[in-house]
């Protein structure tokens, strides 16, 4: 079995002291790193939005099939 790291690209912003304090506090409680929590959180996001764009899909689809369905009739 071979682990493959990931392709990582530096980014660098700006955070307010308070925020990268309490990042560093949530990083320090859980053993982890700031870069974690934020790679985490944004896959979450991530995830959160793409399960929207399905259920608008999916909601979509089932109205066009209806709209279809009553036409025919």
């Amino acid at each position: 079995m071979t682990i493959n790291e990931p392709n990582r690209k530096a980014v660098c912003f700006h955070c307010d002291v308070d925020i990268k304090y309490s990042l560093a506090q949530l990083a320090k409680y859980h053993k982890t790193t700031i870069t974690n929590l934020l790679e985490e959180g944004a896959k979450l996001i991530i995830s959160q939005q793409l399960k929207h764009i399905r259920n608008t899909q999916l909601n979509t689809d089932h109205l066009h099939t209806n709209l279809q369905s009553s036409l025919n009739w």
